[in-house]
């Protein structure tokens, strides 16, 4: 996860939150580095989704995990890699390929879209424009549901371009 824990700490902090009884909320950022192709950064959101899913499980502590795109902040490296064409925002379509995978796992997804004014132009999670409404939408509603349906019956013949 890449916060400065050794996996050994993140464990005992998990099972110390347990035995307060005491909720985890994971934030997981997806494609928060140029390094990252798409394909790498929903691998990446994916599996640390199910890890923390399985500690949970495995510690009976409850988890809800908060999953959110990166977008490029005005003055951040990233916005230097964006107008150099080295990085672009994940799109929509991984953050719904992600919460599609994570069906079953027992794991509440809330959706971050919100970029609080701070992203430059053409630097937020979109797709082609013609379904980026719709599709934020679905994951706003999603988010209040946990209704994996509403992903499911989205499409947009974007959706199966390659990443």
């Amino acid at each position: 996860m890449r916060k400065g824990l050794s996996e050994q700490t993140f464990q005992k902090l998990c099972a110390l939150l347990a035995s307060k009884g005491v909720r985890l909320k994971a934030y997981v950022m997806v494609k928060p580095d140029p390094s990252l192709s798409e394909r790498d950064g929903i691998e990446e959101a994916v599996r640390t989704l199910r890890h923390v899913a399985a500690t949970g499980a495995r510690l009976g502590l409850a988890v809800c995990a908060h999953l959110n795109p990166t977008y490029v902040a005005k003055g951040s490296r990233l916005e230097t890699e964006f107008r150099s064409k080295n990085y672009s925002p994940p799109r929509l379509w991984s953050i719904v390929e992600i919460i599609l995978r994570l069906e079953g796992a027992g794991l509440p997804i809330q959706v971050g879209l919100d970029t609080e004014g701070l992203a430059v132009r053409g630097g937020t999670f979109r797709n082609c424009g013609l379904c980026d409404e719709a599709v934020r939408r679905a994951l706003t509603k999603f988010s209040g549901t946990q209704d994996f349906s509403l992903l499911k019956n989205l499409s947009c013949l974007c959706r199966g371009r390659p990443i």
